[in-house]
């Protein structure tokens, strides 16, 4: 290869570097997360290189053409799932002879090929589980030939062709000496043809092409592939073969430019794959928890690990996820459902059997009821399984080890603060307070104190009287220290945890109102962190995201600590198929499932019971729900709508009803939130 086509294929190299990384950037700038960047298949392959032009179309009798083989190498970068990017390299050679009653066309040129193609593999067409995948792809390519004729034989005797078919020494003239001595070809083709031209026909000697192709990829591992195809090269020149349409001086010849064909077969190895363990019970994938379990408790066809509805029964019907069918989707399953075929949107009780109007008024009565009587009834049926939060949880006394010095928190002492497995946190008039735990002996509180120092971490001992913070002086603390052994840090101690993601802007208090021991945590890096859970083994952590990705959190990954340090889940003593890139830790990550949220109307809220005429008032509109908070009061909402444009259409008709004090909110997993969230998180 000359210095000349090396440089040429580094530039090409260079133009898909970049094309790619803007490809990469542009995708970071959409998704949260930078851990499934493209990589590309690695392709060499051998076949046939043919010839499609003037010679053999020149109106001789005899043509022949030599069997070409080349070989190709390249580079496939997926940019979606039905389309990759193609860069490639392409050497051989093609060559054709014409013979005339008295006289011969021949060529041979080598051909040095680079390019670019787009290729579609019909993804979005076929189904996902196959072996064999068609594809088609058009591209660009530029290419460098120099045509050579075989006009001279080894001994430096030119061929003259006499009209009886035979080579000679010499052109048909009895006056030249040995003029008949008959030669034959020796097919090396070693005149430079286009020295043979005049001046004016000194063609180029590089040209573009525009190859189309077809074929078939065969999976044969999950690392390799073979791919069967072939490309039709339209070259931009027709003088390929030292001849065009314009100089021959032929009475016939092909019109336009010349043709290549390669036909191949070549062998890809793909950068994706990733050996998986011997163990599959015990891999984790890049999702944190990927073939942690391939079990199927319930006998259902579901792997556990994905398994939506577990322990279902062995006889029932189930779908993808594992839940069982409900063909009426009224929210009972089939098989527990009384009345399968409910009209859509209809009013069922637990059975699945639609409301009768007696029913609904019972409902309503519970309601408006004024005297009282009913209270225990309306408190068994409609608060019996909402868990309400414990407005006393912090309301007690005892010792507590509080966090010093918590903003402008960098990345390492984020790290070391989640390396706390009892670390908690608490929102108070002056922000959010972390502390461990609540102690009734001191020596216990001072002793956990020390294991934070170690850390690095400064702390404070205080003193909790159901809320009433007081610090404990510093001659308290040195009668407490000489009554306790010094506490060595357990090096060895790894803690997992649950990232439900790190956003930009805070979130409102509202999405997380469903989420058990959340940590917020603002960094000066501008991200704030939300974190659930503490957990001593990947296992219980990976379950417990699977129970966040049901509430629709489904930006959540795991993530582990160890004396301070966040670690991999390799390093953690987890056997994974990708190594964790914990700069992550730094990025925007986390997302939430929009079919989670929905826009609704809010009617009233209320602390106490709602006045009778005024819940008759909303009974009359008809889809009124009511919702109750975290803090113990209760909303009352109408309907729910997709976008915020449908609820504030029919805001205006509640408005034209007498409900002027409506208004658009968001909700997510029951809870309320600000419309304005709503629409972000919604992405509408």
């Amino acid at each position: 290869m000359s210095l000349k086509n090396l440089y040429i294929i580094i530039g090409l190299l260079t133009v898909f570097a970049l094309a790619q990384l803007k490809v990469n950037a542009q995708a970071d700038s959409l998704k949260p997360t930078v851990n499934n960047l493209p990589r590309p298949q690695i392709e060499i392959g051998a076949g046939v290189f043919s010839y499609f032009g003037d010679v053999g179309n020149l109106g001789g009798h005899g043509t022949s053409y030599d069997l070409n083989w080349a070989y190709n190498l390249g580079l496939k970068n997926p940019i979606s799932n039905s389309f990759n990017l193609n860069l490639y390299a392409l050497f051989g050679k093609v060559s054709a002879s014409e013979q005339f009653n008295a006289g011969s066309e021949n060529f041979s040129t080598e051909i040095r090929m680079g390019g670019l193609s787009i290729e579609y593999n019909f993804n979005a067409l076929l189904p996902k589980t196959r072996n064999v995948t068609p594809y088609i792809s058009l591209g660009i390519s530029t290419f460098e030939f120099n045509p050579k004729g075989d006009l001279y034989d080894a001994q430096g005797n030119e061929y003259h062709y006499w009209d009886d078919g035979t080579i000679r020494r010499g052109a048909l003239s009895p006056a030249k000496a040995n003029a008949s001595d008959i030669l034959i070809r020796d097919n090396v083709y070693e005149t430079d043809l286009r020295e043979t031209n005049d001046k004016s026909e000194r063609y180029d000697l590089r040209a573009f092409s525009i190859p189309v192709g077809a074929g078939a990829m065969l999976k044969l591992t999950e690392s390799f592939t073979m791919r069967m195809g072939a490309e039709f090269h339209f070259a931009l020149s027709d003088n390929i073969d030292n001849i065009n349409s314009e100089t021959t001086t032929y009475n016939t010849s092909k019109k336009g430019n010349d043709f290549l064909l390669y036909s191949n077969l070549a062998l890809a190895y793909n950068l994706h794959y990733f050996a998986k363990d011997k163990n599959p019970g015990s891999a984790l994938g890049s999702s944190d928890m990927e073939g942690l379990e391939y079990e199927d408790e319930d006998s259902d066809g579901v792997a556990d690990i994905i398994d939506l509805c577990p322990f279902t029964p062995s006889t029932v019907s189930v779908n993808g996820y594992g839940c069982p069918l409900d063909y009426d989707s009224d929210g009972v399953p089939d098989y527990l459902d009384e009345e399968p075929n409910s009209a859509p949107n209809a009013f069922v009780n637990t059975d699945g059997v639609t409301l009768t109007d007696e029913e609904i008024e019972k409902m309503y009565l519970i309601y408006s009821d004024s005297i009282g009587n009913l209270q225990f009834e309306k408190s068994a049926t409609y608060t019996a399984d909402i868990k309400r939060r414990d407005k006393t949880a912090n309301r007690n006394k005892g010792y507590r080890v509080v966090i010093s010095n918590t903003t402008s928190l960098s990345s390492d002492q984020i790290s070391r603060m989640l390396s706390i497995a009892d670390i908690q946190s608490e929102e108070n008039s002056q922000g959010t307070s972390y502390y461990i735990g609540n102690f009734e002996n001191p020596i216990e509180a001072l002793s956990r104190k020390a294991e934070i120092d170690e850390l690095g971490i400064e702390s404070r001992l205080v003193y909790n009287n159901f809320g009433e913070i007081t610090d404990i002086h510093e001659s308290e603390i040195a009668e407490l220290n000489a009554a306790i052994n010094p506490s060595d840090l357990n090096p060895n101690q790894i803690v997992f945890r649950v990232q439900i993601g790190a956003y930009r802007s805070k979130l409102s208090k509202d999405v997380f109102s469903d989420v058990p021991e959340l940590l917020v945590i603002e960094g000066n890096d501008g991200l704030t962190r939300y974190m659930s859970g503490s957990f001593p083994t990947i296992q219980d952590a990976a379950k417990y995201k699977i129970n966040l990705l049901l509430k629709g959190f489904d930006g959540a990954f795991v993530t582990s600590y160890r004396a301070g340090y966040r670690i991999t889940l390799k390093e953690a003593g987890a056997t994974v198929n990708s190594e964790e890139d914990i700069v992550s830790k730094e990025q925007t990550s986390g997302s939430i499932n929009a079919d989670f949220v929905d826009f609704t109307i809010q009617l009233g809220s209320f602390d106490g019971r709602v006045p009778a005429e005024v819940l008759s008032d909303y009974m009359s509109l008809g889809n009124v729900r009511p919702l109750r908070g975290s803090n113990g009061n209760t909303k009352y909402v109408y309907s729910k709508f997709e976008t915020q444009k449908e609820a504030i259409d029919a805001l205006r008709t509640l408005n034209d009803k007498g409900f002027g004090d409506a208004f658009v909110v968001g909700e997510f997993n029951g809870q309320i939130i600000p419309a304005a969230e709503a629409k972000k998180l919604k992405g509408n």
